[in-house]
C-alpha cells in the first residue's frame, strides 16, 4: 500500500494533513512524531482520531511515548531496530511493529540486519543512504534471498533512488512510502500521484546531468502528453554522471521503465550500452531517446526529426552550427550536403563532424549566415563569451536548441535583426516524436498548454 509520509511541527496540523491525503487517495499515513518538538500524550490523541490506516513512527524523544495505552490505536509502530533491542518491554503488544534500520552499507549487512528483524516476527524495514543507480538496489538484492518477502521493505533513499523506491512498491513490500506535492520528507521520494501513476501506468524519464535534468521542461510537457492521451504513467528525472550509465540501465530494466530521454551530455556516450539503433541514431551518431521492450533498448534521435521539421520551413543557403555534441550532430545530419560550417571549441570533434556530415571543414570566420544554430549549453545558467565568428557574423535567423536560460541567444538574434526560435518549439517537436515512439499515439496538443507549461 501507498503510505504518505507526514511531518510537521503541530499534530493538529499533522492530521489535517493526513486528511488530506486519505482524499486524495493514500492507503496509509505515515506520522512522524519525531518531528514534534516535544512529543505528549495528547498528540497521540489527535492524531489517533485521524481515519485510516495509520503508522506511527517514533525515534529520539519522542520514544517517551512507548509505553501509552495510545499506540494501540495505530495500525503500525515503526522504530530503529537498535531502540527495539534496548526497549522491547516498554512496547504494548497487539500491534504490528515495523523495525527499521538505515546502517545497511552493504548487501551482506543488509542480509544480516533483515534476517535479525524477520526473527522478530516485524516488517523488517531496510532502507540505505545512496550515491548512485547501483548502490540504491543494494538493500533490495539482499531481500530477494528471503522467502518473506511480503515482510521486507527495502530501497535506496536518495535522488538516484527513485527507481529502487519503485522497484519496492512493483515487488510485494507492504509498504511503499511518498509524500504530498511539494513537502518531500526524504530525499527522492516521489508524490502520492507519482507513485499512483507509476504503479498503474507506465513509467518514463529523462536521463542527463543533474544540471540538464533540473532544468529540463520534459516532465511537465510529458506528463501533459499522458494526460491528454488518456494513459496513466509518470514521467520522472533521472540525474547520472557518465561513468553510471550502465548502472541506469540496470536500474531502469528492474523498474520496468518504458523508455526514457536523453540530454546532456549523455546523447553519444548512451550508445555503448544500448542493444539496437534506428536508422536516424545510427547515421547521427546520437541518441535523445530510448524505448525498452523486451529487455532491450533501442536509442532513437528525435532532435533531427524536429528540427528537420523547422527546416523545412526555412531552407537556408548557408549556415552556421555552434556546438560539436550530440544536438550538433542532430542538426548537421539534416543539413549535410549544404553551405555548412561548425564551430566549437573541441577541434577534434569539430572536424569530425564536419567530415562525417559532408560540412565545411574550414574553420569558420565572422561573414555572413542564413541561420546560426546553437547547440551548446552557453546561456542555460548565465551569459557566457561567444567566439568570434559566432559574435561577429550577420544571421537571418538564430535558432537556439536550449530553452528558457539566460536570453542569451534571443538578444544576440535582436542585436543583428534576426528572427529567433527558442528551443521550446525543438523541445515540444522532438518530444512527440519521442511520446509516438514510446505509446504509439500522437495526442494533439494546443499551443496555448505548449505556452502554459513554459511559462
Amino acid at each position: 500500500m501507498i503510505c504518505v509520509s507526514i511531518l510537521d511541527t503541530d499534530a493538529r496540523t499533522m492530521a489535517a494533513r493526513a486528511r488530506r491525503a486519505f482524499r486524495e487517495g493514500a492507503e496509509a499515513v505515515e506520522f512522524r512524531v519525531d518531528a514534534l518538538p516535544c512529543p505528549q500524550e495528547s498528540d497521540l490523541e489527535i492524531l489517533s482520531s485521524v481515519r485510516g490506516t495509520k503508522v506511527l513512527t517514533l525515534k529520539g524523544n519522542a520514544l517517551s511515548l512507548l509505553s501509552s495505552p495510545l499506540i494501540k490505536r495505530f495500525d503500525f509502530l515503526d522504530i530503529e531496530y537498535e531502540d527495539y533491542i534496548e526497549k522491547r518491554e516498554e512496547i504494548p503488544e497487539g500491534i504490528r511493529l515495523i523495525l527499521s534500520t538505515h546502517r545497511a552499507f552493504n548487501a551482506r549487512e543488509a542480509y544480516s540486519y533483515i534476517a535479525r528483524i524477520l526473527h522478530e516476527n516485524a516488517i523488517a524495514k531496510c532502507i540505505n543512504t545512496i550515491d548512485g543507480y547501483k548502490s540504491s538496489f543494494v538493500t533490495l538484492r539482499a531481500s530477494k534471498v528471503f522467502k518473506k518477502r511480503g515482510n521486507i521493505i527495502a530501497f535506496g533513499m536518495g535522488e538516484k533512488g527513485t527507481l529502487s523506491r519503485i522497484v519496492s512498491m512493483l515487488s510485494d513490500a507492504p509498504i511503499s512510502y511518498a509524500c504530498q506535492e511539494g513537502m518531500s520528507v526524504a530525499p527522492g521520494q516521489l508524490t502520492l500521484q507519482q507513485m499512483k501513476e507509476g504503479r498503474e501506468g507506465i513509467v518514463l524519464g529523462i536521463l542527463g546531468s543533474k544540471q540538464a535534468t533540473d532544468h529540463s521542461l520534459s516532465p511537465a510537457l510529458h506528463s501533459r502528453l499522458l494526460s491528454l492521451s488518456g494513459l496513466k504513467g509518470v514521467y520522472l528525472r533521472f540525474p547520472a554522471e557518465r561513468k553510471e550509465l550502465r548502472e541506469f540501465i540496470n536500474a531502469a530494466l528492474a523498474a520496468r521503465v518504458l523508455g526514457f530521454n536523453v540530454t546532456m551530455p549523455h546523447k553519444q556516450a548512451i550508445i555503448r550500452y544500448l542493444d539496437s539503433l534506428d536508422t536516424l541514431a545510427r547515421e547521427t551518431g546520437s541518441v535523445n531517446t530510448v524505448l525498452i521492450r523486451n529487455g532491450k533498448c533501442r536509442g532513437f534521435n528525435t532532435d533531427a526529426l524536429a528540427f528537420s521539421e523547422i527546416m523545412e520551413r526555412v531552407r537556408p543557403e548557408s549556415t552556421l552550427i555552434f556546438g560539436t555534441g550530440g544536438a550538433a550532430r542532430a542538426a548537421a545530419y539534416v543539413l549535410r550536403g549544404t553551405q555548412c560550417y561548425i564551430e566549437g571549441r573541441n577541434e577534434q570533434r569539430r572536424r569530425a563532424i564536419a567530415r562525417r556530415f559532408s560540412l565545411i571543414e574550414d574553420k569558420p570566420v565572422p561573414s555572413r549566415y542564413d541561420i546560426l544554430v546553437n547547440c551548446t549549453p552557453l546561456g542555460m545558467n548565465g551569459d557566457a563569451e561567444l567566439p568570434e565568428a559566432v559574435r561577429n557574423s550577420e544571421y537571418r535567423l538564430v535558432v537556439d536548441f536550449v530553452y528558457g536560460g539566460s536570453g542569451l541567444f534571443r538578444r544576440l538574434a535582436h542585436a543583428k535583426r534576426a528572427g529567433f526560435i527558442d528551443g521550446s518549439e525543438l523541445l515540444y517537436r522532438q518530444a512527440l516524436h519521442s511520446f509516438y515512439i514510446w505509446t504509439g499515439k500522437r495526442p494533439v496538443v494546443s499551443r496555448s498548454v505548449v505556452e502554459e507549461i513554459y511559462a
